[in-house]
């Protein structure tokens, strides 16, 4: 009758063992489970900086495009005020009075 006690007290102690091991087993798999959520976390918000990256990186190209465009559009616009700047100077020396050339006959008899 003791042993039969004894494997009782035993196999309780090993219920008991199998019992915490169990719990453990459960809390394991739920630490598991909340660290794979913060990964899928982190992997998704390194997904949208990644995203917000390469936008950026297309905002830059972007700008750059469009500060080359302006660079072209300042020289064509440079070249047009300096030809207007010519046509000018032209004009003014065609319609000088002093350079007409009966103006310059009468000046030049005096």
């Amino acid at each position: 009758m003791a042993l039969m006690e004894e494997l009782q007290t035993k196999v309780k102690e090993l219920q008991q063992g199998r019992a915490k091991w169990e719990a453990k087993v459960i809390e394991a798999q739920t630490a598991l489970d909340r660290a794979r959520t913060g990964l899928s976390v982190c992997e998704s918000e390194a997904s949208e900086a990644s995203q917000g990256v390469k936008d950026a990186h297309d905002r830059v190209d972007q700008a750059e495009a469009a500060r080359v465009k302006a660079r072209e559009s300042a020289e064509v616009s440079l070249a047009a005020l300096s030809e207007a700047r010519q046509l000018v100077e032209e004009t003014k020396r065609m319609y000088n009075p002093l350079n007409h050339p009966q103006v310059k006959s009468l000046l030049n008899q005096r």
